[in-house]
């Protein structure tokens, strides 16, 4: 089993991030939060189809997993969504940014050098998809209306670790 998580606590949440092999990822978050929330909530951890969440009490659970991390974003006050996302250049990246990125952001991506896209890519990313959990949206291409939807939720955390970049957004 891993070392216990670095945790990063905030107004708002506690942020528990755990670096081990992707095979244990999903058992190493399941046991701290049996071990760590849990006590604190009162609550029973149930298992569903978009993750763990708990039967009862005030906490809010997301998740994020990448080759070598898994994120684990709690609190109590707010709909978090969390997401980790690998610093990688990839040969459709401005195809994907075209399809789920403002326009103006999609130029903007385009317009950087290409040693520079991946990072700004990764960035985007990961608050697209922090959103989109945090307004319990699923992902889909942008629109105006998409846009909108996604308003209300306001980044707090977004922190670059060697290759990758995790972002926390709450509602």
């Amino acid at each position: 089993m891993a070392d216990m998580p670095q945790l990063i606590v905030h107004d708002l949440f506690e942020l528990a991030l755990f670096k081990n092999s992707a095979s244990h990822q999903a058992a190493i978050v399941r046991q701290w939060l049996h071990t760590q929330v849990q006590p604190r909530s009162g609550g029973q951890l149930l298992e569903t189809p978009t993750g763990p969440v708990f039967a009862s009490g005030p906490w809010q659970i997301s998740l994020s997993y990448s080759t070598d991390y898994v994120v684990c974003a709690l609190s109590k006050c707010a709909m978090l969504g969390t997401d980790i996302t690998p610093i990688q250049s990839f040969a459709e990246l401005t195809d994907v940014a075209q399809h789920y990125f403002s326009p103006a952001i999609a130029q903007a991506l385009n317009q950087l050098p290409e040693s520079e896209q991946a990072l700004r890519f990764a960035k985007e990313w990961s608050e697209l998809e922090a959103r989109t959990k945090a307004c319990k949206m699923g992902l889909r291409e942008w629109s105006e209306g998409r846009e909108q939807a996604l308003q209300m939720a306001k980044t707090s955390y977004v922190v670059r670790l060697e290759s990758e970049v995790i972002t926390v957004v709450w509602v």
